[in-house]
């Protein structure tokens, strides 16, 4: 059931990314329709994260498990970022009637950001792979032999940044 409902996400999310495309003054256009152009990047994010989360549960140590990995640990954090973002920037146009971000500012964020996580088993002795604890039902995700380095990077740093995210 993960799988089937990562593929109709990753459709309806594909759907806002296609409307981008045939519509691009109307939503490839961050001067003129910021919002637009904000849920735009926030679907190919939601889009390309939940490709990666279709492939279901690989095995440690496959090549499929590391791109999983690797994708996700990228997009949803980058998805996230750019909904904050958002109602960011609707907050400042409703209580200060302009818009405070420029959106040069908000991709460095939103892009620089999620490769903390990506990078970060690459700073330790872990790499990536399922947690053992589920028996091989879980999307691959950091994996290593010390807890305490899945804690500080998976538990602190990528719940930390969805917390946020909330938050914000």
């Amino acid at each position: 059931p993960y799988t089937a409902l990562s593929i109709l996400s990753a459709l309806c999310s594909f759907s806002v990314v296609l409307t981008g495309f045939v519509f691009p003054r109307f939503m490839l256009n961050p001067s003129a329709r910021p919002f637009s152009y904000l849920v735009w990047l926030i679907a190919v994010c939601d889009f390309l994260a939940d490709l990666a989360c279709a492939l279901g549960f690989p095995s440690t140590g496959t090549f499929a498990c590391t791109f999983q990995a690797i994708v996700w640990l990228y997009f949803y954090p980058a998805s996230w970022l750019w909904m904050s973002l958002l109602v960011y920037q609707l907050k400042c146009l409703i209580v200060n009637k302009k818009l405070w971000l420029r959106i040069q500012y908000m991709h460095y964020g939103c892009w620089i950001i999620p490769v903390i996580f990506v990078t970060a088993p690459l700073s330790t002795e872990s790499g990536y792979g399922q947690d053992d604890i589920l028996n091989g039902e879980s999307h691959c995700s950091f994996y290593g032999n010390h807890p305490d380095v899945k804690f500080i990077w998976l538990d602190i740093f990528f719940n930390g940044v969805g917390f946020i995210c909330i938050l914000f």
